[in-house]
Protein backbone atom coordinates (compact mmCIF):
# COMPACT_ATOMS: atom_id res chain seq x y z
CA UNK A 1 0.00 0.00 0.00
CA UNK A 2 2.38 2.04 0.55
CA UNK A 3 4.79 1.85 -2.60
CA UNK A 4 4.10 4.50 -4.95
CA UNK A 5 2.98 2.93 -7.91
CA UNK A 6 -0.21 1.04 -5.97
CA UNK A 7 -3.13 2.07 -7.10
CA UNK A 8 -5.21 0.69 -4.33
CA UNK A 9 -6.74 -3.04 -4.25
CA UNK A 10 -7.45 -4.59 -7.85
CA UNK A 11 -9.95 -6.88 -6.85
CA UNK A 12 -12.23 -3.65 -5.11
CA UNK A 13 -11.32 -1.64 -8.38
CA UNK A 14 -12.26 -4.42 -10.11
CA UNK A 15 -15.75 -4.75 -8.38
CA UNK A 16 -16.00 -0.67 -8.82
CA UNK A 17 -15.99 -1.22 -12.70
CA UNK A 18 -17.84 -4.23 -13.05
CA UNK A 19 -20.22 -3.68 -10.66
CA UNK A 20 -22.59 -7.08 -11.62
CA UNK A 21 -22.59 -9.66 -9.24
CA UNK A 22 -22.04 -12.16 -12.16
CA UNK A 23 -19.41 -11.04 -14.10
CA UNK A 24 -16.79 -13.44 -13.98
CA UNK A 25 -13.89 -10.85 -12.24
CA UNK A 26 -16.12 -9.41 -9.72
CA UNK A 27 -16.85 -13.25 -9.16
CA UNK A 28 -13.21 -14.17 -8.80
CA UNK A 29 -12.66 -10.52 -6.51
CA UNK A 30 -15.60 -12.10 -4.45
CA UNK A 31 -13.21 -15.45 -3.47
CA UNK A 32 -10.45 -13.59 -3.19
CA UNK A 33 -11.87 -11.45 -0.32
CA UNK A 34 -13.53 -14.05 1.42
CA UNK A 35 -10.32 -16.17 1.56
CA UNK A 36 -8.94 -13.14 2.98
CA UNK A 37 -11.78 -13.01 5.74
CA UNK A 38 -11.07 -16.26 6.69
CA UNK A 39 -7.46 -16.62 7.26
CA UNK A 40 -8.27 -13.25 9.07
CA UNK A 41 -10.46 -14.99 11.53
CA UNK A 42 -8.53 -17.87 11.78
CA UNK A 43 -5.75 -15.87 12.90
CA UNK A 44 -8.11 -13.91 15.35
CA UNK A 45 -8.64 -17.35 16.55
CA UNK A 46 -5.54 -18.46 17.11
CA UNK A 47 -5.11 -15.15 19.11
CA UNK A 48 -7.99 -16.24 21.19
CA UNK A 49 -9.93 -13.12 19.67
CA UNK A 50 -13.62 -12.85 21.73
CA UNK A 51 -15.39 -13.26 18.65
CA UNK A 52 -12.78 -14.29 16.08
CA UNK A 53 -15.40 -14.85 13.23
CA UNK A 54 -16.40 -10.43 13.52
CA UNK A 55 -12.50 -9.54 14.42
CA UNK A 56 -12.00 -11.26 11.19
CA UNK A 57 -14.48 -9.05 9.58
CA UNK A 58 -14.03 -5.99 10.91
CA UNK A 59 -10.02 -6.18 10.40
CA UNK A 60 -11.02 -6.99 7.07
CA UNK A 61 -13.29 -3.90 6.46
CA UNK A 62 -10.47 -1.82 7.84
CA UNK A 63 -7.61 -3.02 5.16
CA UNK A 64 -10.10 -2.62 2.18
CA UNK A 65 -10.59 1.33 3.98
CA UNK A 66 -7.41 1.81 3.48
CA UNK A 67 -7.04 0.48 -0.05
CA UNK A 68 -9.97 3.21 -0.23
CA UNK A 69 -7.79 5.72 1.01
CA UNK A 70 -4.44 4.76 -0.84
CA UNK A 71 -6.73 5.11 -4.13
CA UNK A 72 -8.41 8.01 -3.49
CA UNK A 73 -5.69 10.10 -1.61
CA UNK A 74 -2.70 8.64 -2.78
CA UNK A 75 -1.64 7.47 0.37
CA UNK A 76 -2.44 5.45 3.36
CA UNK A 77 -1.45 7.25 7.01
CA UNK A 78 0.23 4.08 8.03
CA UNK A 79 0.33 5.56 11.62
CA UNK A 80 -3.62 5.55 11.45
CA UNK A 81 -3.81 2.28 9.94
CA UNK A 82 -1.49 0.69 12.66
CA UNK A 83 -3.07 1.98 15.45
CA UNK A 84 -6.58 1.70 14.04
CA UNK A 85 -5.70 -2.30 13.78
CA UNK A 86 -4.28 -2.45 16.84
CA UNK A 87 -7.40 -1.23 18.89
CA UNK A 88 -9.55 -3.07 16.79
CA UNK A 89 -7.25 -6.07 17.99
CA UNK A 90 -7.17 -5.15 21.60
CA UNK A 91 -10.92 -4.67 21.95
CA UNK A 92 -11.24 -8.00 20.89
CA UNK A 93 -8.06 -9.71 22.86
CA UNK A 94 -9.00 -8.12 26.56
CA UNK A 95 -13.03 -8.90 26.07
Amino acid sequence: MTKPDCLGCPFLITTAEFAQLDYPGHQIAIKHKEAVRDRLMQLSEQASASNPRELGANLLLLIDGAFAQRRLFGQVAEVSLEKAAATLINAYLSA
